[in-house]
Parts: structure tokens; C-alpha cells; sequence
């Protein structure tokens, strides 16, 4: 008879786990974005559990944005069983720990949060029923879009850019044998390939002091007021645009 699984919460480094290879839970980048705020805000609340070889069986995601925040040498708790699981069991769990979820309750979600927070939280237009066409083809008011602040803490600078695949692009160049200045000026062009996180920008302007918002405002990384970002030359508005707006709403 097989031994009924019980768990006991374990600690190990991330460098100590290792991935299951075929495990098909996969992210959008929105969602991976959404879910390293989520972490960044309240840490590893959810812990990952794993089989008696170290192997992951949920939480390969957390994990992976644990690492990149902390380090492969950072300890973190996990769940363990007593025995380990059959091909069968892991396969299963595997699922069922990303498949068997409730639904949303939308009117109770209506009712009782905002819906700016719960977009800001990872909801997305069309789960409210929104679509591109609910709204105007052109619209002749600009509103200045805004990010209200919701962080306790200061994120670290670390996590306001990511860097992979600039990194990996500049290291590829630097091993090529090319003159110097093609070298040079293909690792300026590589700069392209920097990802900025403006939500956690956003939060690291509202904690920082004034001398260095004032900074980030020159860079555009934030844009307070819009008529410096035009003078910046950062938002601007092509003459063959305006004059298709102007055909298309003439009476």
C-alpha cells in the first residue's frame, strides 16, 4: 500500500532546486510582470513545494523571479512530502496546482475594489468586457495618465530595468573580432535592448529625494509635465497625423 504524502516545510537555496523540464505553465510578460511586483511588494508569501530530488513541482516562476531579485545563493522555504511522488502524483500535481482555480465573482470584484487597482493589480480590459471598439476611433482630449504610488518600501534600483538580453548582446559583441569602433558603437546600439519597468520607476521617483526626481524628469523616465517632455522633444505629434485627424473628423 502507498505510503499516504504528508508535507513538512524545509528550507534551500534556489541554487539547490532544479526546474521540472517539461512543465507546461507558462507566462505572458505582463504576467511575469505582474507577479515580480506582486513579490517585490510582499516578498515570498507563497512557498513553492518540491519532490524529495529537489525537483520543482510548483512555483517554477516565483522561483525564477526570486533569483533574479535576490540571488541563486538566497535560502527560501519550501514544502516537502515525506516520500517521494510517483511519476503519476507529480504529473498530477503539476496541473492541478495551476488548473484547478475558482472563478471570479464579478460583481462582488465590482462592488468592492477599484477597478484602476485591480488593472494595476494584473486584470486586463477585456475581463471587464472592454474591447478597442467600446471606445472612440480618435479622441480630441488628451488626459495625462497617472500611477499612483502603493509601495511601502523603495524597490531596489535592480529591479527598474532588466538587463539579460542587453547583457547577453554586448557580451556576444565584445567576444567578435571587429574593428573597435564598429565594437563600440554596436554596444551603444545594444543600450535598445534595456526593458524599463515604468510602474516600478514610478514608485522608486515617489521615494526618492528631490534632486534625483528632478533627474529622472530631465531622462523622461517619468513624465510630470507634459509641456517639458515636448520641449524635451520625448512626446511629439507627426504633421501627417494631424492632418489625417483633421480629414477624418472635418464636417
Amino acid at each position: 500500500m502507498t505510503k499516504k504524502i504528508e508535507f513538512k516545510t524545509e528550507k534551500r537555496k534556489i541554487s539547490e532546486l532544479k526546474g521540472c523540464d517539461y512543465n507546461p505553465r507558462q507566462l505572458t510578460k505582463k504576467q511575469y510582470s505582474d507577479l515580480k511586483k506582486s513579490i517585490i511588494k510582499f516578498n515570498y508569501a507563497e512557498i513553492a513545494l518540491i519532490n524529495t530530488d529537489n525537483t520543482i513541482v510548483a512555483g517554477h516562476q516565483r522561483l525564477k523571479i526570486l533569483e533574479e531579485i535576490k540571488g541563486a545563493d538566497y535560502v527560501v522555504d519550501v514544502r516537502v512530502p515525506n516520500r517521494e511522488f510517483t511519476k503519476e502524483e507529480f504529473d498530477e500535481y503539476l496541473i492541478r496546482s495551476n488548473k484547478n482555480t475558482g472563478e471570479w465573482d464579478w460583481d462582488m470584484l465590482a462592488n468592492n475594489f477599484d477597478t484602476g487597482n485591480l488593472k494595476a493589480w494584473g486584470f486586463e480590459d477585456s475581463e471587464f468586457g472592454f474591447t478597442a471598439h467600446d471606445q472612440d476611433k480618435y479622441t480630441e482630449k488628451i488626459e495625462t495618465p497617472t500611477y499612483n504610488p502603493t509601495m511601502v518600501v523603495k524597490p531596489g534600483l535592480d529591479t527598474l530595468c532588466a538587463t539579460e538580453k542587453r547583457d547577453v548582446l554586448v557580451e556576444k559583441i565584445n567576444r567578435s573580432k571587429i574593428p573597435k569602433k564598429e565594437r563600440d558603437f554596436l554596444i551603444l546600439a545594444a543600450e535598445r535592448h534595456l526593458m524599463f519597468d515604468y510602474e516600478l520607476i514610478a514608485e522608486y521617483y515617489a521615494h526618492s529625494n528631490n534632486e534625483v526626481q528632478s533627474l529622472m524628469e530631465d531622462l523622461s523616465l517619468v513624465i510630470i509635465d507634459f509641456n517639458k517632455a515636448i520641449e524635451q522633444g520625448y512626446v511629439t505629434m507627426n504633421e501627417s497625423i494631424l492632418a489625417q485627424y483633421e480629414n477624418d473628423n472635418a464636417e
